[in-house]
């Protein structure tokens, strides 16, 4: 087997993995791999939210971010086009009934759960398990 000498600094600009890090196959295989994160998120938030109430998470889009040629970074991200906060919520979960209104208006703004209610378990509000579409997607790649 031949020997292969490399010669530049070993890290930083002009570096053996920086010059190698931005060729068209490296580059173009991140893209690949983030439309396949991407398509399987899509999927995934598509099957899981009709199995739950469809205007939860029926605005919700997956979408891919691609920097130009000075970065080779993709992110692939949920987003709620209306705009009311619902991405973070779908993905990780959260409470029903304005229970942030409550606590917040109960402990300030400490997280954790109120106490109060017939039954201690914050005046009839119940935690949602979130679809953790994006997770499992990348999980899954």
């Amino acid at each position: 087997m031949p020997k292969i000498y490399w010669y530049g600094p070993s890290y930083g600009p002009n570096s053996t993995h920086d010059r190698v890090s931005h060729t068209y196959r490296v580059a173009g295989a991140l893209r690949h791999k983030a439309g396949q994160i991407r398509d399987k998120a899509e999927f995934l938030l598509d099957s899981r939210a009709r199995l739950r109430r469809q205007d939860e998470a029926g605005s919700a889009e997956i979408r891919t971010l691609h920097y130009p040629n000075t970065e080779l970074d993709s992110y692939v991200y949920l987003i709620d086009p209306n705009n009311k906060g619902a991405a973070q919520g779908i993905e990780n979960g959260h409470w029903t009934h304005g229970y942030a209104t409550r606590r917040n208006g109960t402990l300030g703004k400490a997280e954790g759960p109120i106490r109060n209610g017939k039954d201690g378990d914050g005046g009839g509000s119940r935690w949602v398990e979130g679809l953790h579409v994006l997770r499992d997607a990348a999980l899954d790649a």
